[in-house]
């Protein structure tokens, strides 16, 4: 049996870190045996362009963001039946407790910081496609506010 193909999107306004972060995906996901679908995007309303029309199981973005910022986008992304189950990942430039406090107030699954070395991205990204793929699901939080 096949591996459902898993839609990811990748919104950060620097092109090569667009560019690694789907690179550090694609290999992620081929050493799972899995295949992955990515969207890139630049500014914040692109992103939720591509929430609203692909409903991405996996979302990696920058909290910095032009027009809509990545908080805005996760709190869209929660109050929507179609992504409130998508894992998300903040990749930012922002590193202090507050933004941190923002992020897991607003149910975000991971808060890495920039720079992040290939080692820590590849375990996480590893972590939530096998999760994807399995169908488990995104959080124990979510799942009580179900009950």
């Amino acid at each position: 049996m096949t591996s459902p193909t898993i839609s990811c999107l990748i919104a950060d306004p620097e092109e090569d870190v667009r560019n690694t972060i789907e690179a550090s995906v694609a290999s992620a996901a081929a050493a799972l045996g899995l295949e992955v679908i990515t969207t890139t995007v630049d500014d914040g309303r692109s992103a939720l362009q591509a929430l609203r029309s692909r409903a991405p199981r996996l979302v990696i973005t920058e909290v910095l963001l032009d027009a809509v910022s990545g908080l805005q986008l996760l709190r869209h992304c929660r109050d929507s039946v179609d992504t409130s189950g998508a894992r998300w990942i903040f990749l930012t430039s922002l590193n202090d407790d507050t933004d941190r406090y923002w992020a897991t107030l607003n149910d975000c699954d991971e808060y890495l910081a920039k720079p992040v070395s290939g080692v820590p991205l590849s375990a996480v990204l590893k972590k939530h496609l096998e999760r994807i793929s399995r169908g488990e699901a995104r959080s124990a939080r979510r799942e009580e506010r179900a009950l």
